[in-house]
């Protein structure tokens, strides 16, 4: 955990909010290694919600390149 860690600036981590590497923009992760540091609970829900989250995304940039409503 830790080893990509997600931040708003690429100056303090590896990827933003959405899980894109800052240094490289269709580059995406979805692990443990993007949470900042590990927490008391398990991260199974955790990274399930960020995965699902990050799919979202990933639809909606899809649409948006191709046109689809």
């Amino acid at each position: 955990m830790g080893l990509t860690r997600m931040t708003a600036s690429a100056a303090d981590g590896v990827v933003d909010a959405d899980g894109c590497v800052h240094s490289c923009p269709n580059l995406f992760i979805a692990s443990t290694a993007v949470f900042p540091t590990t927490g008391a609970a398990p991260p199974t829900l955790t990274l399930a919600a960020l995965s699902l989250r990050l799919a979202q995304h990933l639809d909606k940039l899809r649409r948006s390149s191709v046109g689809v409503v």
